[in-house]
């Protein structure tokens, strides 16, 4: 189930991530339509130091990726 606001997998995910990946580990997130800025926001919080989206062929920003910091 996604939630009300179809972010409730990408919640759930990205904690756990920042447990499981090696310190110098990416996730990349596929996001819908309108939900890359939101995801953008969870991952800066989250710690991970450097984040970016990219675009479909479309142009619509559907990943986000973060890269966590080296600390």
């Amino acid at each position: 189930m996604a939630g009300d606001d179809g972010l409730e997998a990408i919640n759930a995910i990205s904690p756990a991530a920042t447990a499981a990946l090696d310190p110098r580990g990416t996730l990349a997130l596929e996001v819908g339509v309108g939900q890359a800025g939101a995801v953008a926001e969870l991952l800066l919080d989250l710690g991970f130091a450097e984040v970016e989206g990219r675009q479909d062929l479309a142009g619509i920003p559907r990943v986000v990726l973060g890269r966590m910091s080296a600390n």
